[in-house]
């Protein structure tokens, strides 16, 4: 990516984090988000690195990274843990799998609970996490969220009973 691109994508970055901030300090505490990394090359680290920025400065979420090696876009990047660590449950899941830095079109799943049973402030961070993820991965990834496919709702049922998710 040519550095004018990437000046643009930070640009566009501050400009929603700080749209986010001005609507977003209302006293409510923060939705808690985790984002599973299962990227492994340099852009794409820097891409989350720039995900994880805007978010935080968002001020509607405490944001939590884990780093994963799944070796398939097919295994849960979170069943490789044992425990559950004691930080968790998180409101919302953001998995970001390694296909993301070879392929094109590729599904980046927000995993949550039923979306009409998450508080108003929630649904508001759930909209700002899909519309950021977007911005970021522009035409590597696309967030699929429980409105859009039934896997993060069945995701969501694991994550749910396993203790990652509220």
């Amino acid at each position: 990516m040519r550095p004018s691109r990437w000046t643009a994508l930070l640009a566009l970055l501050l400009l929603v984090s700080a749209s986010v901030t001005a609507l977003s300090h209302d006293g409510q505490p923060a939705t808690r988000l985790l984002i599973v990394d299962g990227t492994k090359t340099l852009s794409s680290t820097l891409r989350v690195a720039g995900l994880v920025g805007a978010l935080r400065q968002s001020g509607l979420l405490d944001v939590s990274v884990r780093f994963s090696d799944e070796a398939s876009r097919f295994v849960d990047p979170l069943s490789v843990d044992e425990d559950v660590p004691s930080d968790a449950p998180y409101d919302l899941i953001l998995i970001l799998p390694r296909a993301l830095d070879t392929d094109t079109d590729v599904m980046v799943w927000l995993v949550s609970r039923w979306i009409p049973s998450l508080a108003p402030t929630t649904r508001q961070a759930l909209e700002v996490v899909s519309q950021v993820t977007n911005q970021v991965f522009a035409g590597a990834g696309e967030t699929v969220d429980g409105w859009m496919d039934l896997w993060p709702l069945l995701l969501a049922a694991f994550y749910q009973q396993q203790g990652w998710l509220r």
